[in-house]
């Protein structure tokens, strides 16, 4: 919600009018990094639905595993006393 009402408000109050954008050395290399992906996703659009699925499934497929090593067993109808003793015995 903040991304879509507060951040164009700060945008527009604190940047300069004229404001042009630059590419700084991050997004150059992060461009030089993305674009064979995405051109090769562009090329073959069937294979990237393919590579695309495979940990949407591997999720899908491992989720009734989760949790199971962190659950205790429950004993219900168990009682569970705990007595203290006095140091002298």
């Amino acid at each position: 919600l903040f991304a879509l009402t507060l951040t164009p408000v700060l945008s527009s109050r604190f940047l300069p009018p004229h404001h042009e954008e630059s590419e700084n050395f991050l997004m150059r290399f992060l461009h030089r990094l993305y674009n064979p992906f995405f051109d090769a996703a562009i090329r073959r659009p069937k294979a990237a639905l393919v590579i695309r699925a495979i940990p949407i499934f591997a999720c899908i497929a491992l989720f009734p595993l989760l949790g199971r090593d962190f659950m205790p067993k429950l004993e219900e109808g168990n009682f569970w006393i705990r007595a203290t003793m006095p140091m002298s015995i």
